[in-house]
C-alpha cells in the first residue's frame, strides 16, 4: 500500500491511532517480563519472545483497546517471535481473538490456486502455454488466446470482477459460460490488471487437469502435505458449525455482516477467494514451501517468478505480489479482503521475516491490515 492511502487511513481511524503507531514503532519502551506474561495469558496459545516480540504485542494490545480485532504472527530468522490474538472477535458473545481463530482469506486464497497449477506442471499434466480452448469448449474468439500464465499472472485481460454478487447460487457450469461472456478489458498478454474471475477459471483447470474435485484437490496434496489441519472452505457447511464461525464486521457497529461462510455453492469465489485458514496454518504453509513439502524445487521458483509484464510497483507471481520496498529490499506479499475480512501476508525476503495477519474487522472501508503489517515492519 502506498504512503498516501497509509495516511489517509490513519486520519480516518483518528489522531489518537497515528500517534500511537509512531509512538509504538520509534519510541515504545519494552514492557517488562510480568506485563508480557500477562498479556500472554489473555489468549492462552499466546507466544511472545524476544524485546522485539514483546514492543510490538505492546503496540497491539494498544490497538485492540481502540478496537481493532485479529491474529498476529510474526517469524524472524526461522523462528516464530509472536503469534497472538487481539481484540474482541465476536461481538455479540464477547469471545476474543486466538492463534486458532479462523478467518476467510478472500484473495490471499489465490496463491493455493496457483500453487496447484505449477504443481500440475510440474507432473505434466499441464502446461502454462496451455490456451482457454485446450480446457474449455465453446471459448469466443476473443478469449481462445488466453493463457493458462495469462490467468496465474492477471494479463488474460478479464476485468476485476464479474457481473452480480460474489455469492451468487450457481452452478460452476454457468459460472464457466458467465466468465467468458465477460467484455475484456485489455488485449491478452499486454497489461497487468487483477482479475479474480480469471483464478476461478483457473480452478476449475485444476479439476480437470487432476481429475480431481478442486477442494479436494487443495487438501490432499498441500494442505495435508502442509499440516494445515485447521484450514478449509467457505464452501463446506458440515465443517463450520456456529461455534466454529468467525463473523465479519465491515464497520465499527455491533451487527455483523451477513455471513460469509459456509455457503452452499458460490463459484465465483472457489480458486479466488473461498479458503479459511489461521495464522499458524498459514505459517505452516510458509515452512512446507521453504521445504519443497508441496513444491519441487523448479515449481517452487517458477510459482515464486513475476510474470513478463511489471508495473512500475513489481510483478505478480503465483497468487503473489513480489515489489521493493521503502527500504529498497525484497518483498513478497499478498492480501486478501471480502465483507469485514481483512488478510494480509507478507514474506521480508532480505531480512529474513514472515508476517501474517487476519482480521475480521474494518471501518469506513479500510481493514487492519492497512495499518498492523506495517506496524510491524516499522517495529522489527
Amino acid at each position: 500500500m502506498n504512503a498516501p492511502r497509509f495516511h489517509a487511513f490513519l486520519f480516518r481511524r483518528s489522531i489518537r491511532v497515528a500517534s500511537l503507531l509512531v509512538m509504538s514503532s520509534l519510541a515504545l519502551s519494552v514492557p517488562s517480563p510480568g506485563l508480557a506474561a500477562s498479556r500472554a495469558q489473555a489468549d492462552p496459545g499466546g507466544v511472545i519472545h524476544e524485546p522485539v516480540a514483546e514492543r510490538i504485542d505492546s503496540a497491539m494490545a494498544a490497538l485492540a483497546e481502540l478496537g481493532v480485532t485479529g491474529t498476529l504472527l510474526v517469524e524472524r530468522d526461522g523462528k516464530v517471535i509472536l503469534h497472538k490474538g487481539y481484540g474482541v472477535v465476536n461481538r455479540s458473545t464477547h469471545a476474543r481473538a486466538t492463534t486458532t481463530t479462523p478467518y476467510l482469506l478472500g484473495s490471499l486464497s489465490k496463491q493455493f490456486t496457483a500453487a496447484a497449477a505449477y504443481r500440475l506442471q510440474s507432473q505434466g499434466k499441464l502446461q502454462l502455454s496451455d490456451s482457454l480452448p485446450h480446457w474449455f469448449d465453446n471459448v469466443p474468439p476473443d478469449k481462445q488466446g488466453i493463457t493458462v500464465e495469462q490467468l496465474i499472472h492477471h494479463t488474460s485481460g478479464l476485468p476485476y470482477l464479474g457481473h452480480g454478487d460474489l455469492y451468487d447460487s450457481m452452478s460452476v457450469d454457468s459460472m464457466v459460460r458467465e466468465t467468458m461472456a465477460y467484455r475484456l478489458d485489455l488485449q491478452p498478454g499486454t497489461q497487468y490488471e487483477y482479475s479474480s474471475p480469471g483464478y476461478d477459471l483457473l480452478a476449475r483447470i485444476v479439476e480437470r487437469a487432476s481429475g480431481v474435485p478442486f477442494n479436494q484437490y487443495l487438501r490432499r496434496f498441500l494442505f495435508d502435505p502442509a499440516g494445515m489441519s485447521s484450514t478449509g472452505f467457505a464452501d463446506e457447511p458440515s465443517r463450520w458449525p456456529p461455534a466454529r464461525r468467525t463473523p465479519s464486521y465491515s464497520d465499527a457497529g455491533n451487527q455483523p455482516d451477513p455471513p460469509l461462510y459456509p455457503v452452499a455453492l458460490a463459484p465465483k469465489i472457489v480458486g479466488s477467494g473461498s479458503v479459511v485458514s489461521t495464522a499458524g496454518d498459514l505459517w505452516s504453509w510458509e515452512q512446507a514451501l521453504r521445504t519443497h513439502r508441496v513444491l519441487d524445487a523448479a515449481a517452487t521458483e517458477a510459482y515464486f517468478q513475476p510474470g513478463p509484464v511489471r508495473t512500475p510497483a513489481g510483478g505478480y507471481a503465483g497468487g503473489w505480489q513480489v515489489v521493493k520496498s521503502q527500504r529498497n529490499t525484497n518483498v513478497i506479499l499478498h492480501a486478501g479482503d471480502i465483507g469485514g475480512f481483512n488478510t494480509d501476508m507478507r514474506r521480508l525476503v532480505d531480512e529474513h521475516a514472515t508476517i501474517i495477519f487476519l482480521s475480521n474487522g474494518r471501518e469506513g472501508g479500510r481493514g487492519y491490515r492497512e495499518v498492523v503489517p506495517i506496524l510491524a515492519t516499522r517495529i522489527l
